[in-house]
């Protein structure tokens, strides 16, 4: 199996069309029990969970036994056995402190059903509340047993593996009434192009659709008859996991009519050029089209309309 730390993010086109995450489940081979100790405490990782974590430590960092430490504890329920959670990760040599995963690994969110991994991912995971980062180190064989990654990562060669978990929604979050711009969701651009979208853990998001723009465009308005072209970074409001991102697979076309209600609302008064950041509750998102676990998340879309055919 390949695993999901390493594996590349899936690309979706047409974001809108279908949220079908394809990224397999991360498998973990560990001990019984995993505690803190002076190896995981001596990798200093970043404690804000909007930021992407760096993990900091002296190399060669030498690891014999699996090691966890919690850097920052969640507000959310404890994590079971038998749940599917989100997590973000990112994976470092020990002797080195390079990085092992991709370079954008961390903006994306994989599922992992906790019930089937193997023994050491309930070791590190289960109990821990849900919006937690944690810090791990371990030799590759005890984290990854025979199915590491890359050919030349080495059984007894160490580790550090940095996580964000958290649980994703079973029904329909809390809401507040609405949001100011100030309480939206941060955006990090690169250039023109969103990468990163803040996570949310700590907030309840608005009941009803709510956008902002965050660059006017000098195009056309949109009409209700015309079709849009545009591209959307989409993200999951409780952790920021990108679950779409038509800035890397390509741009989408879809008749204003046919976009769920919620971006309907939005992008109803908008004109071409404009980057919007739009969020929109369940009720008012592409329901069915999501994956089992995003139907009842809110989500974050920063999107950019690049063209329109008008209607006739």
């Amino acid at each position: 199996m390949q695993n999901s730390l390493l594996v590349q993010p899936c690309r979706f086109r047409g974001v809108l069309a279908a949220f079908v995450v394809l990224c397999t489940a991360w498998v973990l081979v560990g001990c019984a029990s995993v505690s803190s100790g002076a190896t995981s405490e001596a990798v200093h990782v970043e404690a804000d969970l909007s930021v992407a974590p760096s993990a900091a430590f002296d190399t060669p960092l030498e690891v014999s036994d699996m090691q966890r430490t919690v850097i920052t504890r969640g507000r959310g329920d404890a994590l079971r056995d038998n749940d599917t959670i989100s997590m973000k990760s990112m994976v470092y040599r020990a002797s080195d402190g390079s990085a092992v995963s991709s370079g954008d690994q961390w903006r994306y969110a994989y599922p992992v059903s906790l019930n089937d991994a193997e023994p050491g991912i309930r070791s590190v995971v289960s109990g821990l509340p849900s919006g937690s980062r944690v810090v791990v180190t371990a030799t590759a064989e005890q984290f990854f047993g025979d199915d590491r990654p890359i050919d030349d990562l080495q059984p007894k060669e160490g580790v550090v593996v940095v996580m964000d978990v958290s649980a994703y929604p079973a029904k329909d979050r809390t809401t507040v009434a609405t949001l100011t711009d100030d309480e939206m969701p941060e955006v990090t651009f690169d250039g023109a192009r969103p990468v990163l979208v803040a996570p949310s853990l700590q907030t309840a998001p608005p009941a009803q659709t709510v956008s902002r723009t965050l660059s006017n465009g000098t195009g056309d308005a949109l009409t209700a008859d015309d079709t849009v072209t545009f591209r959307a970074l989409t993200a999951a409001w409780g952790d920021g996991g990108i679950v779409g991102d038509d800035f890397a697979s390509g741009a989408s076309s879809r008749r204003l009519a046919d976009l769920p209600a919620g971006l309907q609302q939005a992008l109803s008064t908008a004109h071409v050029g404009d980057t919007l950041e739009v969020v929109v509750p369940p009720s008012e998102g592409p329901g069915d089209s999501l994956s089992e676990q995003l139907r009842h998340e809110t989500l974050v879309f920063v999107i950019t309309i690049d063209s329109v055919s008008l209607g006739e």
